[in-house]
């Protein structure tokens, strides 16, 4: 059964990635981040027990999404763009600037492709 559900989630994928699908992740990552950042908060023990990296995670994504809000909904580059940069400007902690760093390194991606829509189904072939 599970075999199925996945080939039922993967029909039901988007085939691009443009820019309204991608303001809609974010936001709902920002959601989500706020939902779970106490329990991520409650795992946090290592380096220092401080308890914040959910909180951390929440603000960078947050500062990502916040930042995407200002470029018109139709310009895909520049909204891949604006969200690298939010998150790097809004990382908070160590956990918040490695996601940055992560979401940077993802935005280049996007960025280096022909279209945005080679990232919404990886091929069977592999990279």
């Amino acid at each position: 059964m599970a075999l199925e559900e996945e080939q039922a989630r993967e029909d039901a994928a988007p085939d691009a990635v443009d820019a309204a699908t991608w303001r809609a992740w974010w936001r709902a990552a920002a959601e989500a981040l706020g939902r779970e950042a106490p329990a991520l908060d409650a795992l946090n023990v290592f380096p220092v027990p401080d308890r914040d990296t959910g909180k951390n995670l929440q603000a960078t994504v947050r500062a990502a999404w916040a930042a995407l809000e200002t470029f018109p909904a139709s310009s895909w580059a520049e909204s891949v763009r604006a969200v690298a940069r939010g998150a790097l400007d809004g990382a908070r902690g160590n956990s918040g600037t490695i996601l940055s760093q992560w979401i940077r390194g993802v935005a280049e991606e996007l960025l280096a492709g022909p279209t945005p829509g080679r990232w919404a189904r990886p091929s069977a072939a592999g990279p």
